[in-house]
């Protein structure tokens, strides 16, 4: 019987597969890079206070042709962060948010920054006959340059937007 010196290969070699997967943890690490999680959700952020905000602003507008003046005290800033005094919440409350006034009949709920810390909350005042809902924005910073108000380092949308 002749001996056979021939292997047959069933797998992989360690060598094989610790190439590959330095390859592929290569090419997902430079994937990474190029698409920046950080910068997308960020814009994403910015991308829903200017929808949020548009809606709070047609909800207010629509409250005004209703009511003849807007919802809340007049000439008092109001913070997405916080409740008015004698409010009762929660803060996304359409009826007891952190806008004074009941808005039901205009929108489902008071909306807030997706972070609501610090300068990133949303802020509303109004001086009996118009109002100004502003917000900062992380990356979109064009937005606040070109949205008309009084300020270059917020957006601002509303009827007066000199309040804020």
């Amino acid at each position: 019987m002749p001996c056979s010196t021939k292997k047959t290969s069933l797998g992989f070699t360690l060598v094989e597969l610790l190439v590959v997967i330095a390859i592929v943890t290569l090419l997902l690490g430079s994937s990474l890079a190029i698409i920046n999680p950080p910068l997308i959700f960020a814009k994403a952020r910015d991308t829903q206070r200017i929808s949020d905000l548009s809606n709070l602003s047609a909800a207010i507008d629509h409250y005004i042709i209703d009511n003849g003046i807007p919802p809340g005290a007049k000439n008092v800033m109001r913070l997405s962060d916080a409740l008015p005094q004698g409010q009762v919440g929660p803060l996304q409350s359409a009826s007891s948010g952190w806008i004074e006034g009941n808005l039901t009949k205009y929108i489902r709920k008071l909306f807030t920054d997706p972070t609501n810390l610090g300068d990133l909350v949303y802020r509303y005042k109004n001086d009996g006959v118009g109002f100004e809902l502003d917000c900062g924005l992380e990356i979109l910073t064009l937005e606040m340059q070109k949205d008309t108000g009084n300020s270059t380092a917020r957006y601002e949308v509303g009827t007066k937007l000199d309040l804020l």
